[in-house]
């Protein structure tokens, strides 16, 4: 019965007709989905849009969307906020690594690119656009952001799609089409000339009309004529009315009324956002903004502010477009620098934003902006708002900070209530990982209340107790570096910049100027400390014996009760405090030893009690001899290793002599170091002390500028010891000193001191002829263009030419010019190539004698050292390759075409590397086309990897960054290698030379700019 109930159903007309109808509507849709592929031109029709737009929505565009929300969510996580600095309007363009999210976002473009492809008649395509262009926002690619953002807002404009349809029209209905107009101008050269075409026919077929009507009128007019009946009244295609008659002024009154009707529409109350609910929203404003956003990423801000002003403007824009404008105008504003500007369009963002967490965002930048204004009252408001708001911890925090910072500066309290506060906040468990804010927070209060000691004390703490907050730690170290270099204590302010420098991010503004200033304080650091330990010396040289044992009982009890103090503090210290806040023990750092809060050193291994070491050494020495720190340091000779090693062996197994009681002169250099006794000794220590004085007089000049203190270090050097080898050259600084001083009368005392006491030297000349100057400098310019030239020849082959070149310099610009160290060197490479092995050692011996100190007697030994070697190359092939010249083999192209080169070694292994690589490439780099290569250079055992291609120098910097944050994403765990972008022109070198010798300091000179 039941199979016979269900026949029935089925053999039921209505049914029949109804799946009749359902399969009909099936194919139908079918196909209509296949107009696309059939004919792109073809109009769809009702029912072809409502399946293309159905199936682009809710397939493709629906996918990637969701996608991108996620990678939102994803890199606002990913970011890590440095409260420290004010804060970005937008935290996902301030991730380190958005590379981390390229393949989602990679994936993204591709399902709309997709999209577009088979559904290009749908509502949807310019959405698909929009999310694109967004995606490549969010990957830092701004310039291809740039490019589809840029398409969409040109292909979708209002006014190209109304000239769009009014073209659909006038092909079919014989609409006029205004060729001048803007709209028409802005279309491409296909569509133009269709129009054109279209416009051209219409005349034609017009004309051909109204010859027609003229012939057929002109025959009734004579026929009425002929019969004498009344001429008949000219059509309308023939009224073409003359100037000045009464239809021209017809025509002239109907321009009038419509002149007058758009003036109308112009006094009337602009119109308001079109509605769409129910219906699809263009995207061209979103797009319109974004671009404007990306324009801001590119510095372009002239750009921003005209797509800014059309989407303020309108008054079709939308709510929330205008809604995003806002916080994108304070965002430029910050970029620019212009914080003052950038208050107003906060306060409207924090009016119109839509989620909680962006009020709290804005609010906090408003209070920041505040406080950096001195507007201390505003900022506490502000700091207090953000720390009502619930969902983000850390900004709660930092505002809480910020308040009690505030509140005394406003006039609510007293600087000792605010670290009162801050300091209660200290012992709140909940807060222990936030220490070191809570430090710095109390450093900055003591600055404002202008106590450096105790500032500089909050500091030390907060670096002390840091755990993985590198925001903070390099913040610290920064002000740590800039308050010990206002008081010019300049060791400690070039160890905290090293520091600083090391967890600085190198987009941080400061990065450049602080690396440039510590590079600065590098040589004046290092002459610091050799001017103090070699007066510690001069001054030990003066005690008598019973003096210096005195002197290292002293220091050595000092430094035993230092020691028995700090490990009572580490008995009763807070566990809490010992393992980190976290339960686990703190490891110390290898060949380090651990410091209490007081920064003295814990003895905990054997290596850090000197007395114990140096017994270790003596017995070691005894044992073994003088070795040099190497494999097999056992052996005395590693090629007679296998003869030696059972006599070695058993001199390993023999008991060690029984120690000896350390001496009396042994413990007085245990505690103070080597003593200098005879006057030759002391002699050799006054010279460095000279040399170390005049070097840091003249960087006090050179790279500080420090007139005052380069002054004052170069009188005393000459006070304390009189005649010595640098005296001209500190009477030539000091007269440049105290003439930047604006000190006349002490610049001349110098002046006459290098006249009359050296009238023939160089300074002399300088100060005496005006004109010598600059003769000294052109005949400087001379021997660079010889040297450039004499190089030239050696690099082409004509040795003998460049040899030639090499003697004459030393006759026309004499045997001690500028690049005499230089001329010889090259000197000594065209005689390797010319006399072989034996005479260019000989060569490049003259020049490690003849030229001590320099750069050229340090590239002398390397040679030597390699032409001794199993893998001597050609002589002169290495400084070819090595050298400093190398880079003027390499050349610099920014527009050209890229490749990544990769450097292994040999023994890595290639598929594996390749296959890891591919991955890479595949996850984060899916929609390029890069291709993977690999050669070998035998010369060094190397294994290459080429990859193509990059459009230029930028697009390869971009994928060299990424794959510096992500190497453990792009080679195995543990696998050592080089990688440069290269242009094709420099990898064509490398190639012919069998070498990547000399790049790596050609691509660090001039792409890590």
């Amino acid at each position: 019965m039941r199979f016979q109930a269900f026949f029935n159903i089925i053999n039921c007309p209505v049914l029949k007709r109804i799946v009749y109808v359902f399969t009909l509507l099936a194919l139908a849709l079918v196909a209509e989905s296949c107009v696309t592929t059939r004919s792109r031109n073809k109009e769809l029709s009702g029912l072809g849009k409502i399946y293309h737009n159905t199936t682009a929505l809710y397939n493709g565009y629906f996918n990637a969307n969701e996608i991108m929300e996620a990678t939102f969510l994803s890199m606002e996580k990913q970011h890590r906020e440095n409260y420290a600095r004010v804060i970005s309007v937008f935290p996902y363009t301030e991730i380190e690594n958005p590379q981390q999210a390229a393949a989602d976002l990679d994936n993204a473009v591709k399902k709309v690119t997709k999209v577009a492809a088979l559904h290009p008649k749908s509502h949807w395509v310019d959405d698909c656009y929009l999310l694109a262009g967004k995606a490549h926002f969010l990957k830092q690619d701004y310039e291809t952001a740039e490019t589809t953002l840029r398409w969409l807002v040109n292909e979708y404009n209002p006014e190209r799609q109304k000239l769009k349809k009014a073209v659909k029209k006038g092909i079919g209905k014989k609409t006029e089409i205004d060729t001048k107009s803007e709209e028409f101008r802005a279309l491409s050269l296909k569509k133009k000339n269709k129009i054109r075409a279209q416009v051209a026919k219409e005349k034609k077929k017009q004309a051909k009309k109204i010859a027609e009507v003229r012939k057929k009128y002109n025959a009734e007019v004579a026929n009425a004529r002929k019969k004498g009946k009344p001429i008949p009244p000219k059509p309308d295609i023939l009224n073409k009315p003359k100037p000045g008659s009464l239809g021209a002024q017809k025509d002239e009154e109907k321009k009038a009324a419509e002149a007058n009707k758009k003036d109308d529409k112009k006094d009337a109350p602009p119109d308001k956002p079109e509605d769409f609910f129910m219906k699809h929203r263009p995207a061209y404003q979103d797009g319109v903004l974004w671009l404007a956003r990306t324009m801001i990423e590119r510095d372009n801000y002239d750009a921003a502010l005209r797509y800014i002003s059309e989407l303020e403007s309108s008054p079709t824009t939308f709510l929330s477009v205008r809604a995003d404008l806002a916080p994108m105008m304070a965002d430029m504003y910050l970029k620019r620098k212009e914080y003052e500007n950038a208050v107003e369009p906060l306060k409207q963002a924090i009016e119109l934003a839509e989620t909680r967490k962006e009020r709290m965002r804005y609010t906090f930048l408003l209070g920041q902006l505040h406080q950096k204004a001195s507007r201390w009252g505003d900022a506490y408001t502000a700091f207090e708002d953000v720390a009502g708001y619930n969902g983000n911890f850390d900004m709660a925090f930092n505002a809480r900070l910020n308040m009690a910072q505030n509140s005394w500066l406003s006039g609510n309290g007293t600087a000792a209530t605010a670290t009162a506060t801050l300091e209660k906040m200290l012992k709140e468990p909940a807060n222990l990982e936030y220490q070191d804010q809570i430090y710095y927070a109390l450093a900055n209060i003591a600055l404002q209340n202008k106590d450096r000691p105790a500032a500089i004390k909050y500091l030390s703490r907060a670096a002390r107790v840091t755990r993985g907050n590198n925001f903070q730690l390099g913040e610290t170290y920064y002000t740590l570096a800039q308050l010990h270099f206002e008081t010019e204590d300049f060791i400690p302010t070039k160890n905290y910049l090293d520091s600083a420098l090391n967890v600085m991010d190198r987009n941080d503004e400061r990065y450049r100027p602080s690396d440039k200033l510590r590079n600065s304080l590098v040589e004046i650091a290092k002459n610091l400390e050799i001017i103090e330990v070699q007066d510690s010396l001069l001054r030990l040289a003066k005690m008598s014996d019973a003096e210096l044992k005195a002197l290292a009982n002293k220091v050595k009890k000092k430094r035993d009760d230092d020691r028995l103090a700090a490990l009572a503090n580490t008995k009763g210290a807070d566990p809490v405090a010992q393992t980190g806040g976290n339960g686990a023990s703190i490891r110390p750092v290898i060949g380090k030893p651990i410091v209490d809060a007081n920064n003295v050193a814990i003895p905990t291994f054997f290596v850090y009690d000197e007395k114990k070491f140096k017994q270790g050494k003596r017995d070691f020495d005894r044992l073994w001899g003088n070795r040099t720190l190497q494999d097999d340091w056992r052996r005395s000779s590693r090629n007679s290793a296998r003869n030696n090693n059972e006599n070695e062996q058993a001199q390993a197994t023999k008991a060690p002599d029984a120690p000896k009681e350390e001496t009396q002169e042994d413990e007085v250099t245990t505690m103070l170091g080597p003593v200098p006794r005879s006057e030759s000794d002391i002699r050799q220590v006054e010279q460095k002390v000279i040399e170390a004085m005049y070097k840091l007089g003249a960087a006090y000049h050179d790279q500080l500028e420090n007139y005052k203190k380069s002054a004052a270090v170069l009188e005393d050097l000459n006070q304390r010891f009189g005649r010595h080898n640098y005296e001209i050259n500190s009477w030539y600084y000091l007269y440049l000193d105290y003439t930047k001083l604006n000190q006349p009368a002490q610049a001349q005392v110098y002046y006459d001191k290098i006249v009359k006491g050296y009238p023939t030297s160089t300074f002399a000349k300088v100060l005496t002829d005006p004109n010598y100057a600059k003769e000294l400098a052109n005949e400087q310019l001379q021997v660079n263009r010889f040297y450039d030239e004499a190089y030239k020849y050696f690099k082409i082959g004509n040795v003998q030419e460049a040899i030639k070149m090499c003697t004459d310099s030393k006759v026309r610009f004499g045997a001690q010019n500028a690049l005499a160290s230089r001329f010889a060197l090259l000197s000594a490479f065209c005689t390797g190539k010319v006399q072989g092995v034996e005479a260019y050692k000989f060569a490049l011996n003259e020049v490690i004698s003849r030229y001590p100190n320099t750069d050229e007697e340090k590239r002398a030994k390397e040679v030597l050292r390699l032409i001794g070697g199993a893998t001597a190359n050609l002589p002169g092939d290495e400084e070819r390759r090595d050298g400093p010249e190398s880079n003027e083999v390499f050349k610099v192209d920014e527009n050209s075409i890229h490749f990544m080169l990769l450097v292994f070694d040999e023994k890595v292994n290639q598929e594996t590397v390749k296959a890891k690589i591919s991955d890479y490439n595949q996850q984060f780099h899916s929609l390029q086309k890069i291709t993977m290569s690999a050669t070998f250079m035998e010369e060094k055992k190397e294994l290459i990897i080429i990859l193509r291609r990059f459009e230029n120098m930028k697009s390869s910097m971009d994928y060299y960054n990424g794959v510096v944050k992500n190497k453990g994403a792009f080679v195995p765990a543990g696998t050592d290698f080089q990688i440069f972008p290269i242009t094709m022109g420099n990898y064509r070198e490398i190639l012919r030379k069998q070498s990547t010798a000399g790049y790596q300091a050609f691509f660090e000179a001039n792409y890590l700019k």
